[in-house]
């Protein structure tokens, strides 16, 4: 009886020392992740009866259990305009919440429009409802022939092509500057 206690305490032990020592991996292996599912070089369109209306590629992407939101990394959205041209950001990071269609990217984004200006910003939000890209946080907008238009806040109305600068001030080059460029 004796020997049989032994072997039975001495299995216990065996037993709970690969049970820790599983946990231990478990959690080294494993201890970063949040997300329910994570996936890497994503391709995500909206399409409409219209056709692509636009297409976010990532990096990475997590997606949650019982949760519209998408967590995005090294973001690249194209919007295509109904009335032609191609609105591209760039953002270090960003989400998409599906059911409020809503994107919101993050750090370092970089606004590249189809006449080649660009408007820099850290937060940047998209409404597909509304077909608004907002800011509300300072951004400074370049264009090629050297102006540069600080503003702190923004919006552009992606059907209209309109872009409001709100609370701006703006460097404006001289005309033979200008000029000078064009030559």
């Amino acid at each position: 009886m004796a020997v049989a206690v032994a072997a039975g305490i001495l299995c216990w032990n065996l037993v709970k020392e690969q049970k820790s020592s599983l946990s231990d991996l478990w959690q080294e292996q494993f201890g970063n992740i949040r997300a329910d599912l994570t996936l890497e070089d994503i391709k995500y369109s909206r399409l409409t009866p219209h056709g692509t209306r636009w297409v976010v590629k990532a990096e990475r992407a997590m997606i949650y259990e019982n949760s519209d939101i998408l967590d995005l990394y090294k973001v690249a959205i194209s919007f295509n305009r109904e009335r032609g041209g191609k609105i591209v950001i760039v953002a270090d990071s960003g989400s998409y919440d599906r059911g409020k269609e809503l994107v919101s990217l993050k750090k370092d984004v970089i606004v590249k429009f189809d006449r080649g200006e660009r408007l820099y910003t850290d937060v940047l939000n998209y409404s597909e409802r509304q077909h608004l890209i907002w800011s509300s946080t300072p951004v400074i907008f370049r264009r090629d022939d050297g102006l540069v238009i600080n503003a702190k806040k923004m919006k552009y109305l992606v059907n209209k092509g309109l872009l409001v600068l709100k609370d701006q001030n703006s460097i404006i080059p001289a005309a033979e500057d200008i000029f000078d460029r064009r030559t």
